[in-house]
């Protein structure tokens, strides 16, 4: 495919051999290549720098290579960088901001939503316009389209390669992606975008918020489980959040009615609050953490009635609730948490 790209004719036989060599046959680094060379941009350098990697790592570019190992030497090579660096020294400097500033998005957006995030919606003289957006698609650092989107793979490269402070970029991005539910322009895309970049920043309590909003408002089981899913292994195992997100997506699976994989979902989410709580034994959200798991477990063990087991684990639930009332006993939370588990277990069958 390509040699078949009609700008490689104009470059010489080595150079085609090291080109081809050095990309394989991965389809951004393919059109990385073609966009520099319909831009009229000069490749020595680029045949410069690979030639030196290859130097520096050992690699023969002259051996015959499958497409599998052609793409994993491309990486090794650093070719998507080299080519990238390239393609940045065409843009202006509006362009190379906004370049970044989408890179970090994993939604469309419009073009008014990358003025307001590039802090440009009063269309000042400084504003992206969409001479800037067509010249980045005509380059292959976007996809073409009404909507401004960028392939999630030129975006790790992009990210990978930026000089600019990542962290106001995604504030920016979130601020805008909020802006777009306040604007009623909400879709799949801002829910699944706001959680990265709340986890981008480090703020990820704030991702069990929005995951809990998400599911009510989220059409049927299958949408809601596949949004959980989506978010869950944004979240380190240690934070609050990820018990929270684990919950909701076990009882994503108890409304399908699947109870083997809530159970599974469940146990997780158990195993995981008890290292927490063993690693922490004073933090008594960690407790808590423990106790909400040792009552869902208690739960689908009564679905399944396996009376011995729900009722293992409500005791389990209600020795941890003791021992947190009996701390603080104006704690309404930890009275009701109590009275919760007394009130489960008094409703089991007997055995």
């Amino acid at each position: 495919m390509f040699l078949r790209l009609p700008a490689l004719r104009d470059l010489d036989i080595e150079d085609r051999r090291l080109l081809t060599r050095t990309i394989g046959g991965h389809p951004r680094l393919i059109e990385f290549t073609d966009a520099l060379l319909r831009s009229r941009a000069s490749l020595k350098y680029v045949e410069i720098k690979l030639r030196d990697l290859a130097r520096r790592t050992g690699l023969d570019l002259a051996r015959d290579a499958s497409l599998e190992t052609a793409i994993n030497q491309a990486m090794l090579l650093g070719s998507a960088d080299i080519l990238l660096t390239e393609l940045l020294r065409l843009l202006t400097p509006r362009q190379a901001d906004a370049l970044n500033q989408i890179a970090v998005c994993y939604g469309a957006m419009s073009p008014d939503d990358l003025a307001f995030a590039l802090g440009s919606a009063d269309r000042s003289p400084d504003a992206i316009t969409r001479t800037d957006i067509d010249r980045l698609i005509d380059l292959t650092l976007l996809t073409p389209g009404p909507d401004i989107e960028m392939h999630p793979w030129t975006a790790a490269v992009v990210t990978r390669n930026s000089s600019v402070e990542l962290a106001p970029l995604h504030e920016r991005a979130l601020a805008m992606r909020y802006r777009r539910f306040e604007q009623r322009r909400g879709t799949y895309d801002d829910l699944i975008d706001i959680p990265r970049h709340l986890a981008a920043l480090g703020r990820f309590d704030e991702i069990g918020g929005i995951a809990s909003q998400a599911v009510r408002i989220l059409p049927g089981t299958l949408a809601t489980g596949a949004y959980l899913a989506e978010i869950h292994p944004l979240l380190p195992p240690m934070e609050h959040a990820w018990t929270v997100v684990a919950e909701l997506r076990a009882e994503a699976f108890l409304q399908a009615g699947d109870l083997p994989s809530a159970t599974r979902q469940f146990q997780a989410m158990y195993e995981q609050d008890q290292a927490r709580a063993a690693a922490d034994p004073a933090n008594t959200q960690w407790q808590r953490d423990l106790s909400i798991s040792h009552d869902k477990l208690g739960d689908v063990a009564a679905s399944a009635v396996d009376l011995a087991a729900a009722r293992a684990s409500y005791l389990a639930a209600l020795d941890i609730r003791e021992r947190l009332a009996a701390m603080d006993p104006v704690n309404a939370q930890w009275q009701r948490d109590l009275e919760y588990v007394r009130q489960r277990i008094k409703d089991l069958p007997a055995d």
